[in-house]
């Protein structure tokens, strides 16, 4: 095993740019469908998407050891260098708004780890916001990737997302 990542109790916020009230308003009344209700894997794979390159689809797990904080955890193992993510379902938002996307996370080996909130119009990825990188280290750490919904955005989905380098490279 080259690394290893452990993702748990991913937290999502949204709220509404300072003066906008009608988007106040539309915030207060507003239900968001996150199936990341299980942002602390406790349901297993609900709400959540592994990366499906073959090569790297097996790595993409739930386990009920090490967990950064709950008795279950989303975990990407990879034997090589590469990457994978586990992607949330696609949510409606509104430009102006403020997100903020945060998860505990544990890192072993050659990985980092970070948090990604992906924009998007309609299915088309636009952009994002990103975390900090985060290499191991001896415990969790909370990571948050935050910021403002742009004009033209209208979606967004979480990525958690784990690269790998082989030993000594």
């Amino acid at each position: 095993i080259v690394g290893s990542v452990l993702f748990d109790y991913v937290d999502v916020a949204v709220s509404a740019a300072p003066l906008d009230m009608r988007a106040v308003h539309e915030l207060q009344t507003k239900t968001l469908p996150w199936d990341i209700i299980n942002g602390d894997f406790e349901l297993g794979m609900r709400g959540w998407a592994p990366r499906d390159l073959p090569e790297v689809a097996a790595g993409h797990q739930v386990v009920s050891d090490n967990c950064p904080q709950g008795l279950r955890c989303g975990r990407i193992q990879l034997a090589s260098a590469n990457a994978g993510y586990f992607a949330s379902s696609v949510v409606a938002v509104s430009p102006g708004e403020d997100i903020s996307a945060s998860a505990w996370v544990r890192v072993s080996g050659t990985a980092s780890a970070r948090v990604r909130v992906l924009l998007l119009t309609g299915q088309d990825y636009q952009g994002e916001l990103l975390s900090s990188d985060m290499a191991a280290a001896a415990g969790p750490a909370l990571r948050t990737a935050s910021g403002r919904i742009p004009t033209g955005i209208d979606h967004v989905r979480i990525a958690l997302e784990m690269t790998t380098t082989e030993p000594g490279g």
